[in-house]
């Protein structure tokens, strides 16, 4: 079938379900669902074809009279190689029955079923049939964050009727331009980081079309308005890989990481270095930064860890424990993360015999190396090793991360409130500034608080709760952002 035939079917479901009798007339299903006559016409020739579908006519006095149908259960033996169409049946996601009725009323201004202009002309639907469908299924396999994540666009294509790889991009274009998508991910395959990836798409759950899909979620935004600081100029991803392009010498064939010695690093990672952290071992890992392809999944990475530390109370990461770990956590935190499923077993079996062994039997082993690294660990020239590192400085990065989003949550006048699930948003692009910074939560008890923080070219901050101004006393300065991403070090005792 193709996407035009999957969703008229989907509509169709959703409205009739199963052995239910329906009477329409071709034109009418057209109109109703803002599909053409021809894919009616192909749909329902298709049904019949495969016994799905049984078609009773009526006869009138005059003129051709309705036919009257009934989808029945093989369409989902059939026509159902996904499963998606008993969760269409299931679903009270308003979003979705908006999409599979055709109301498209609070996506387009003044829309709800656009056939004809005022000439008379049919005229092209502004969010086709196509798109419609792509939309839905993103939130058919959405999280209660707005978060699609480990889908491949392969997948989605399937889903779609198997379009093409251009469609596919021209479609995900279309909800970007009408502000439905907030960031995507791409997949990848990586020879020595990560290995095969799936993408991961980020819904804006406050445009006005989705935001009752999730009217349980909070969320925090620090918007810089364009105004730049030494501070926002980057992630601390895009540093690292500017940092290794300074090891690099100009004929790029040989790299002498003991430059990194003498680096000055940028305010993004922390007033003392890299994450704010001195002497972290970063010559042993600089190489995995050599290129900005992996830009996007780095980033997305820390963001990642930084999201479930949201969830822990630890004052720092030595409090950390492996038994503490949730199992998100230990995911992110884990072997597998970083390194690619075809590289695994010769990264382990390169480890001396005695550590080998152990670390086959108990996976928990490795997360134990990274909370627990060491002078030993970081001087070493095994691959394994390396990865420890690298995971280390993923978690510390994404510690600090988590600690900025936290203090700004208690600026925001959020800090005493519990939270049960989070994501923050890798909206950030390499090599540009980050203007933006957003959290999206669910707090204990359901309240949604929707907090922004919004600076301007004068330096003033201003708080916003539910999109309306707070007095707040004092008032707050661009001084209270700068001390919490670039926090002063402790004057040393004497």
């Amino acid at each position: 079938m193709k996407a035009e035939e999957i969703y008229l079917l989907l509509c169709l479901i959703k409205k009739y379900g199963l052995d239910s009798e329906f009477s329409k007339k071709t034109i009418e299903i057209s109109e109703e669902f803002g599909v053409s006559t021809n894919t009616v016409s192909s749909l329902f020739s298709a049904l019949k074809a495969s016994q799905c579908i049984k078609i009773r006519e009526l006869y009138a006095l005059k003129g051709r009279g309705k036919n009257c149908y009934e989808l029945t259960d093989k369409v989902l033996l059939i026509h159902d190689d996904i499963g998606i169409l008993p969760e269409v049946m299931a679903t009270q996601n308003p979003a979705i029955i908006r999409l599979l009725e055709n109301d498209l009323s609070k996506l387009i201004k003044g829309t709800r079923s656009p056939i004809n202009g005022s000439d008379g002309i049919k005229k092209r639907q502004p969010f086709r049939a196509s798109n419609r469908l792509f939309l839905t299924l993103l939130l058919l396999h959405s999280n209660d964050l707005g978060v699609i994540e480990e889908i491949s666009s392969t997948q989605i294509r399937k889903m779609m009727g198997n379009i093409s790889a251009e469609r596919f991009k021209s479609q995900l274009n279309t909800l970007k331009k009408l502000g439905l998508v907030k960031c995507h991910i791409a997949g990848m395959t990586g020879k020595e980081l990560f290995g095969r990836t799936k993408g991961s798409y980020y819904l804006n759950i406050d445009h006005p079309f989705l935001k009752d899909s999730f009217e349980n979620v909070s969320s925090l935004l620090l918007d810089f308005n364009d105004v730049t600081y030494d501070y926002n100029e980057s992630t601390e991803v895009t540093c690292l890989i500017e940092a290794y392009r300074y090891t690099r010498d100009i004929d790029r064939k040989t790299t002498h990481r003991g430059k990194l010695k003498y680096y000055q690093w940028s305010r993004v990672m922390g007033e003392s270095g890299v994450g704010g952290i001195v002497g972290f071992p970063i010559q042993s890992v600089i190489h995995f930064f050599r290129n900005p392809i992996f830009h996007d999944h780095l980033h997305q990475w820390v963001c990642q860890v930084a999201s479930e530390l949201m969830l822990h109370s630890f004052n720092s990461i030595g409090d950390l424990q492996v038994n503490q770990c949730s199992e998100r956590l230990t995911q992110l935190l884990s072997l597998s993360k970083s390194v690619p499923l075809t590289k695994q077993q010769q990264v382990i079996d390169a480890l001396p015999p005695l550590q080998r062994t152990k670390r086959l039997l108990d996976d928990s082993l490795f997360l134990n190396d990274v909370l627990s690294i060491d002078d030993k660990v970081q001087g070493s020239s095994l691959l394994y090793w390396q990865h420890i590192v690298l995971t280390r400085l993923i978690l510390t990065l994404g510690f600090n991360m988590a600690e900025r989003y936290k203090k700004l949550l208690k600026l925001s006048g959020l800090g005493e409130q519990r939270i049960n699930k989070c994501v923050v948003i890798p909206v950030a692009v390499f090599e540009e500034f980050c203007f933006q910074y957003i959290l999206q939560f669910i707090l204990e008890g359901g309240n949604q608080k929707n907090t922004k923080l919004l600076v301007d070219k004068d330096e003033e901050v201003t708080l916003l709760i539910a999109d309306r101004a707070q007095d707040v006393e004092p008032k707050l300065a661009i001084q209270d952002i700068e001390q919490i991403f670039v926090p002063k070090s402790a004057p040393q005792q004497s």
